[in-house]
């Protein structure tokens, strides 16, 4: 078994109706019964996001993140987002980021 991201895993037999693209090559696959497949469930989905990497993430407790933020000046703040949905990369920000801020994912050291 294959997983990514947060899951719980469930065992169980379900039954489902397939139906199939009539202008698909999947049309013209005949299904045996015993065969095995693989099926992705999507539990949720958003179109038109701002995503941040989730290295960019700050937990700071309590359900509540902030973000390093670069300003123009090159100085860096904290700022508190609201995280919506999130994967095993990215983490949707639904307040407190702005299209095209910079955020930071991660320190370096310089000499």
């Amino acid at each position: 078994m294959t997983t990514s991201g947060n899951y719980k895993v469930a065992t169980g037999v379900i039954q489902l109706e397939l139906n199939s693209d009539p202008a698909s090559e999947s049309a013209n696959v005949k299904l045996l019964k015993g065969l095995s497949g693989t099926v992705t469930l999507i539990q949720a989905s958003a179109d038109n996001v701002l995503l941040v990497p989730l290295q960019a993430l700050r937990d700071l407790g309590d359900g509540m993140y902030s973000v390093f933020v670069v300003g123009p000046d090159g100085q860096i703040k904290l700022r508190v987002v609201e995280v919506g949905l999130k994967d095993d990369s990215y983490a949707e920000i639904k307040s407190g980021l702005n299209a095209g801020d910079m955020v930071s994912t991660g320190t370096s050291q310089t000499r």
